[in-house]
């Protein structure tokens, strides 16, 4: 078997993923596999959403309606299916290397992420971009257990390659 990456993602970053806006995740260090090489898409697990409003009426809102814009429809689904779950995987066919300097352009545009931002989260030193290509979103999410993982990595870990069986959709990016 091949290693692999398991990626954390915030469930906001996966659903930028999974449409196809975000095309470059950062890091602080870059895996050292040989390119290209295969990312899983662990959703970090969040709380249940905060809810605003009236919730008997049918006229309420919750977190990520409002700070995101979501409707309720997919901000319940993606709680529900994609909250602590591994929910996709893709390819890594290169490294943008260096963000904070002469890609900064690149990555703020691919990773969706201000300029500002990559500077604070490089915090003087280097930030990776790992690109995101051949992407498949599982249309049943596999949980950690099922890989024989315990717990789910702060930023990334390795991992042996698996198949997951099954129906997926893919975008092209």
């Amino acid at each position: 078997m091949s290693k692999a990456v398991l990626l954390s993602i915030g469930p906001f970053w996966c659903a930028k993923i999974a449409n196809g806006e975000k095309t470059l995740e950062l890091r602080k260090r870059a895996p050292k596999l040989e390119l290209p090489f295969k990312c899983y898409i662990y959703c970090t697990k969040t709380g249940r959403p905060l809810v605003y409003g009236d919730v008997f009426r049918g006229n309420w809102e919750t977190e990520y309606t409002q700070t995101y814009g979501w409707s309720r429809e997919d901000a319940d689904r993606i709680w529900g299916i994609m909250n602590g779950k591994i929910i996709g995987e893709f390819v890594c066919d290169y490294i943008v290397r260096h963000c904070e300097m002469a890609n900064a352009d690149i990555a703020e545009q691919r990773s969706l992420v201000g300029r500002e931002l990559i500077l604070e989260y490089a915090n003087g030193g280097e930030v990776v971009g790992i690109h995101i290509s051949k992407l498949k979103m599982y249309e049943e999410p596999v949980s950690l257990e099922d890989i024989g993982l315990a717990r789910a990595p702060q930023s990334w870990q390795y991992v042996e390659e698996f198949e997951v069986m099954g129906d997926y959709f893919s975008a092209d990016v």
